[in-house]
């Protein structure tokens, strides 16, 4: 979804560079530009994918991008851009494979592979791990994240770190509200990486802050312990499983209106999912 949305940006910066409809090709003053303009790597080596190149690579143009502040990742596309064509195929023969180099797109990594589950159990929408609600049509929407922080003793502390520390967490996030409304009976899916229990996902209730922010307490998941009231703002919740990776559970009862959010795990073997909680209204 977010690759879709950086091609969609990445159309409308070259057709206002060179018109909507033509297909020059881009060279080095036109990596420089981009460069220039604050466009991030992954966007601009989309564009060194997907359109014609006409790119100069001898020594003395890799040092003048350099200078002129194009990344080596970036170079590093232009360069396997430039690479020679591919030979044509015989009659008959069968295409070789394109051999030019992949190149890290500063995107997130490939999806994982949806996990085995029951044929009567519908995975339509799951493309990553993360956090799910269903939709009324019945596909899964991913519940987009916030970033996370920990007060402590007045000192501002990331989420992501892996100390066990024995006093208590208010976790903080900026702004009054989340942008996503759910009803009670939504259900939710859990897709988590291997070697995670279910039971490491907390639902939290939170509650208003200083500066219209969101503040709880808790836990953590096990990875932070408190000597007292760490577990005033968790919510219990009973997930069924569908599957190894897979669970899915409804909101208990005891939730009403007001501002939530799914806490994973932030132990080393999880990084991916450090410094972020997937928030969430209910508003009925």
């Amino acid at each position: 979804m977010l690759r879709y949305r950086f091609v969609w940006v990445l159309t409308l910066y070259l057709a206002s560079m060179y018109g909507i409809g033509q297909q020059q090709p881009i060279n080095n003053d036109s990596i420089v530009q981009m460069t220039k303009a604050g466009l991030g790597d992954g966007l601009i080596i989309e564009s060194i994918n997907m359109t014609p190149s006409d790119f100069s690579t001898t020594t003395t143009d890799l040092i003048t991008l350099k200078q002129a502040g194009v990344s080596e990742r970036v170079i590093g596309a232009m360069v396997a851009k430039n690479g020679a064509p591919a030979q044509k195929p015989l009659p008959g023969a069968t295409p070789a494979p394109d051999g030019r180099l992949k190149l890290d797109m500063g995107e997130p990594p490939p999806s994982a592979p949806t996990p085995v589950v029951p044929a009567d159990f519908s995975m339509e929408g799951v493309e990553d791990m993360g956090v799910y609600y269903k939709a009324h049509g019945g596909k899964w929407v991913p519940v987009e994240p916030e970033l996370l922080n920990f007060r402590s003793g007045g000192a501002l502390k990331s989420y992501g770190t892996d100390h066990l520390i024995k006093e208590d967490r208010n976790g903080h996030l900026v702004g009054p509200s989340s942008g996503l409304s759910l009803t009670r009976s939504t259900p939710i899916l859990l897709y988590m990486p291997q070697g995670v229990s279910a039971i490491e996902f907390l639902l939290i209730r939170f509650r208003p802050g200083a500066q219209k922010s969101r503040e709880f307490r808790s836990e953590t998941g096990g990875v932070f312990h408190s000597s007292t009231g760490a577990t005033r703002d968790e919510v219990a919740i009973h997930p069924t499983r569908i599957s190894r990776q897979v669970y899915t559970f409804n909101l208990p009862d005891e939730v009403g209106k007001g501002e939530y959010g799914i806490l994973p795990p932030a132990s080393a073997g999880n990084a991916g999912f450090g410094g972020k909680i997937f928030t969430f209204r209910v508003i009925e």
